[in-house]
């Protein structure tokens, strides 16, 4: 007698998320003011270096100061969404739901991590010859535009690569970012794109990533089509005063 091939059907439940992406080393502010949602922007000094003053002891001293203005740093609003089409047999709308919210932060994380790299490529790229020289070069820009802690960001071929040539060291805790030799903290992002045979890097300043409220929308089935089950959020991503980025063979 043949045997008939009947599997049973198991649930195992999320998986976990991926670790070292933007969500690592970015400041993420959730219940924001809902207006922010459309565009935020802040001033900030950061932008500027200090100066040197040495004529203090002389009563003839022409030396003029230098006055620098704030700098205002702009947000980008977007919004990440996720859906669901054609529900299977036996699966309901609030499976459905409970899916893609178990999923939403992972596709998020790469989705706002592609619209970050979107700025840091708004210029040219930096010139660079090597992958050490990759992270050289967004170091010293960091170094010389930005006063604060920056961020670089590499997608995982990269970030592997430079781990593997010793240019980033093992973060300190499980779940924080990798980081340079200078204790820059490194994204290693999913949602960043390089081209074949190329390592790519970016940098700028701080992160700072405004989410609002996620929001569920169904729509009731019919005689054509099964029922479809969205989840969308807003946010905004500010990054502080350098957007830049490089690559190399």
């Amino acid at each position: 007698m043949p045997q008939v091939d009947a599997p049973g059907y198991w649930e195992p439940g999320p998986a976990p998320p991926p670790k070292r992406g933007l969500f690592s080393v970015a400041e993420i502010h959730d219940g924001v003011d809902p207006h922010l949602m459309m565009g935020a922007n802040y001033m900030t000094n950061r932008c500027t270096a200090g100066s040197e003053w040495l004529d203090f002891c002389s009563p003839l001293a022409a030396t003029v100061k230098q006055f620098m203005k704030l700098s205002i740093v702009k947000g980008l609003s977007a919004t990440v969404y996720d859906a669901l089409d054609c529900e299977p047999v036996g699966v309901s709308a609030d499976e459905q739901e409970t899916r893609l919210l178990d999923t939403f932060d992972v596709k998020a994380e790469a989705v706002m991590e592609a619209s970050l790299e979107r700025r840091l490529r708004a210029d040219a790229a930096l010139p660079a010859a090597s992958l050490t020289e990759m992270i050289a070069v967004l170091e010293e820009e960091l170094a010389q535009n930005y006063a604060g802690l920056g961020t670089l960001h590499m997608d995982r071929y990269t970030s592997l690569s430079a781990r593997a040539a010793g240019l980033v060291e093992i973060p300190t805790s499980p779940d924080g970012p990798i980081e340079t030799i200078n204790g820059t903290p490194v994204a290693a992002g999913r949602g960043y794109y390089r081209d074949a045979d190329q390592f790519w890097a970016g940098a700028c300043g701080r992160v700072i990533i405004l989410r609002g409220p996620k929001s569920t929308y169904r729509t009731p089935p019919s005689l054509d089509r099964a029922p479809q089950v969205l989840v969308e959020q807003p946010f905004v991503i500010l990054a502080e005063c350098v957007a830049v980025w490089t690559e190399a063979p």
